[in-house]
């Protein structure tokens, strides 16, 4: 395989999506979003009269309502830009290059090199690829980065050298 090299810099507008796009994926996320507008409407409904469903005050309800689908998202947002200024690096022009052995990963204050066969996982994810360097922590590389077709060809041959740690990809 020839080096295939990919230039990419993560804005954070970015990033606060990716962060929500990995919250929401999950399942249960997704439901307690959901139960949390219920939980608020049937709230609002009792305040405004309709009692018939209630035998008492539904304070619980509206406050777990407002907690999983106003508090959270707004706790996402401002925990994901936290993380963002605060981790300089995520902030660094990054090159990789994806070689037969590996990946070299560049930033402007860093230098990292990873065999393919250490690296944890490697996934993609909508409109991004992950290299997990562990169960949580992961190299973030926006698909729109790979120029040509060079995501493909990097796809084919992780494809063709048959690693255990590649899903979705």
């Amino acid at each position: 395989m020839d080096i295939i090299e990919v230039k990419t810099k993560i804005e954070l507008r970015d990033y606060i999506r990716f962060n929500y796009f990995l919250t929401y994926s999950k399942f249960w996320m997704v439901f307690m979003l959901i139960l949390g507008y219920l939980f608020i409407t049937l709230a609002i409904l009792y305040y405004f009269g309709l009692k018939q469903f209630f035998s008492s005050d539904p304070l619980f309800l509206l406050i777990f309502g407002l907690v999983v689908s106003v508090y959270v998202p707004i706790s996402i947002y401002f925990k994901s830009k936290k993380l963002f200024s605060s981790h300089q690096r995520i902030q660094e022009l990054i090159t990789y290059q994806f070689h037969e052995n590996g990946v070299n990963v560049t930033g402007e204050s860093f230098n990292s090199n990873f065999d393919w066969e250490k690296l944890y996982k490697i996934k993609k994810v909508r409109n991004w690829l992950l290299l997990y360097q562990s169960k949580i922590v992961a190299n973030i590389i926006k698909l729109d980065s790979f120029e040509n077709n060079d995501y493909e060809k990097l796809r084919k041959f992780l494809k063709a050298k048959n690693l255990g740690n590649i899903s979705n990809i």
